[in-house]
């Protein structure tokens, strides 16, 4: 999220203290914002535990008061919004590595490959991240 959505999401949970009012729809659009935020710095989204199981045991219709514990979250995870970024154009490893299991056993390898091949080799994977299939 650019910078100027994080300002905004900040001072909308700014405006959000203990003992104010508001519906579940607007809750889940809040912390859909805050998803987006943290998705890849997920350690970040241990600020908003109590939000979510409150938010759980909430009614659909209606509104309901903000509790202090939440609140509190709330504000301490706005204020971590700078700080939730994450590199994710890291180099792609030049070490290929394969594993197998059998009855009997397992075995593993691993081989240096040239970076011209192993960006190849990670262009066609499936999925991208730490362990990959191709």
């Amino acid at each position: 999220m650019p910078l100027a959505g994080r300002q905004q999401l900040f001072r909308i949970v700014s405006r959000l203290r203990t003992g104010s009012i508001t519906s579940k729809l607007v809750m889940q659009k809040i912390l859909g914002h805050f998803a987006s935020v943290f998705g890849l710095a997920r350690l970040y989204l241990c600020f908003v535990h109590h939000v979510y199981k409150w938010l759980d045991s909430i009614q659909h219709k209606g509104v309901v008061r903000v509790p202090q514990v939440v609140a509190e979250e709330l504000w301490v995870a706005s204020f971590n919004l700078p700080l939730a970024i994450a590199v994710i154009r890291r180099p792609v490893s030049d070490v290929v590595w394969a594993t197998d299991a059998t009855p009997e056993g397992g075995g593993s390898c691993d081989v240096r490959v040239p970076p011209v091949s192993a960006k190849a080799l990670y262009r066609r994977t499936e999925i991208k991240g730490e362990a990959v299939r191709f």
